[in-house]
């Protein structure tokens, strides 16, 4: 209805006003004739308005129906038009008209395409699976391809070796033993592969080892995993037995008091350990020196325990 409906509708009320409402002057119902039933309510309510004022003159029709009249003329407008028919008197549903689940498909809803892990597509699109080596992107829209080849997990990528998981994989796996003396190294990854160059304690202080780092940058201030970073040190501390007797340890001679006391501070990352790789930004692994147990401290300042169970310290002495 235009704005010469409205028109007409007012006429029509102040036109039909005796014959339909006689003498009484209470408000009327009123009739909306040619409204949509959706916007009837908006129109009961200017219609009264307009009777008030032009009919019982109780009010100015300019002043005060102007709003509601406003309101009936944007309900009106926003009756959306109705969907065309074919000849043969199909309606197809409007857009969106379809169940949860269905989708428009030449006029008639069906069920969507529900894709597996490793498809793109999905609701109204036909499903496509991705290719060797590639997994759907994160709005399942696309195939990208893995860096690092595709995980046995469908549709998802391997991680980068080099990240966390990666190195404590590497570390896990040197297995450390028993040994009167330390070994370390700076581990480093380079063209997204972790390795390391490994030292050993001289004879001269079986309790230190000295190493470099191979990389000036960390890996995790921003060094490049491709062209080669520093992603962790990694040390073992001794354990001493009465056939280590007489080796040197910080200047002293091990017996059976310092084994002891030795073998018990190796459980745990001295705090120079710990200082020296937030220093420079890296995570420090540990094998401890009794090798139950592989710890890593980690850039946030926690120490968590990545293999095997850690003994209880003080250590059960060993017979001497």
């Amino acid at each position: 209805m235009k704005q010469k409906h409205l028109s007409r509708l007012v006429a029509f009320l102040v036109g039909t006003a005796g014959a339909a409402f006689g003498d009484d002057h209470g408000m009327p119902e009123v009739d909306c004739p040619d409204v949509d039933p959706r916007c009837e309510r908006e129109c009961e309510a200017w219609g009264e308005c307009i009777f008030r004022c032009n009919v019982l003159e109780q009010c100015d029709a300019d002043i005060e129906c102007w709003f509601l009249g406003n309101e009936l003329q944007r309900c009106l407008d926003n009756i959306p038009e109705p969907p065309p028919t074919d000849p043969g008197g199909f309606i197809p549903p409007p857009p969106g008209a379809c169940p949860a689940g269905q989708h428009l498909n030449e006029g008639e809803c069906e069920e969507d395409h529900e894709c597996g892990d490793d498809e793109i597509g999905g609701g109204s699109e036909e499903c496509e699976e991705c290719g060797e080596g590639e997994v759907p992107n994160e709005d399942g829209i696309a195939c990208v391809t893995c860096q690092f080849g595709e995980s046995d997990t469908p549709g998802r990528c391997n991680p980068d070796p080099c990240n966390r998981a990666g190195v404590d994989d590497y570390v896990v796996a040197l297995r450390f033993q028993r040994r009167p003396f330390e070994t370390g190294s700076a581990l480093f990854c380079r063209n997204h592969t972790v390795g390391g160059v490994w030292e050993r304690s001289s004879p001269d202080n079986a309790c230190r080892v000295d190493f470099n780092a191979v990389y000036s940058e960390s890996c995790w201030r921003g060094g490049s995993r491709t062209t080669g970073c520093t992603l962790a040190s990694a040390h073992t501390h001794p354990y001493f037995t009465k056939a280590d007797e007489g080796t040197i340890c910080h200047g002293e001679s091990i017996d059976e008091r310092l084994a002891a006391r030795y073998n018990n501070l190796g459980m745990d990352f001295s705090p120079e350990d710990k200082a020296g790789d937030r220093a420079s930004g890296v995570e420090g692994y540990l094998g401890v020196s009794d090798a139950s147990c592989v710890r890593a401290h980690r850039i946030s300042g926690g120490t968590q325990t990545i293999a095997g169970e850690c003994s209880r310290v003080p250590l059960e002495p060993e017979p001497w």
